[in-house]
C-alpha cells in the first residue's frame, strides 16, 4: 500500500501557471556566453558565435585568463605562502590522488598534491615529496 501511494503523483497541488511565461521567445545571449564561461561550457559558447562571446568577456577577461599560478618545490615553501593568508580568508582546497590500480591497498586514500586558491586567477600547489610531508602541509605549523 505504501509503495503505490509513494508511486502516486500528487495532482491537487496548488500551482499558479502562466500562459504567456511559457512562450517561446528569443534567449539573452549575453547571459547565456557568460554563464558557459563561467561553467566552462566552451562547446556551447562557441554554438552561440564570436560575436556573442565577446560582448559578454569580462573587461579583465585577458588579465584572469593570465592567472598567476604557481607550483612550489618544497612543502616548506607552500607553508610559508599559507602563513602569509588572513586567518579568516575562504580557500579552496583541491586534493589530487594518487593514481594506481583499483585492486591495491589504500587505493583512493593517498594524497598526491594539494592545489589551493584564494581568490580567482590565483593558484598554488605543491606535490608529494618523498617522505609524504605534503599531507601535513596545511596542518598548522608547530
Amino acid at each position: 500500500m505504501m509503495s503505490k501511494q509513494l508511486a502516486t503523483i500528487a495532482t491537487d497541488v496548488p500551482m499558479e501557471l502562466d500562459l504567456n511565461a511559457l512562450q517561446r521567445r528569443e534567449p539573452d545571449v549575453a547571459a547565456l556566453a557568460t554563464l558557459y564561461r563561467e561553467l566552462g561550457f566552451s562547446s556551447l559558447l562557441k554554438e552561440l558565435g564570436l560575436e556573442a562571446a565577446a560582448s559578454s568577456a569580462p573587461a579583465d577577461a585577458d588579465s584572469t585568463a593570465k592567472g598567476e599560478y604557481v607550483q612550489f618545490a618544497a612543502v616548506t615553501e607552500f607553508r610559508e605562502f599559507l602563513a602569509k593568508l588572513p586567518a579568516k580568508q575562504p580557500l579552496a582546497i583541491w586534493l589530487n590522488l594518487e593514481t594506481g590500480e583499483r585492486e591495491a591497498e589504500g587505493f583512493g586514500t593517498r594524497i598526491a598534491s594539494i592545489e589551493v586558491s584564494s581568490k580567482p586567477g590565483e593558484g598554488r600547489s605543491v606535490w608529494l615529496d618523498e617522505r609524504r610531508s605534503v599531507e601535513g602541509a596545511c596542518a598548522p605549523a608547530g
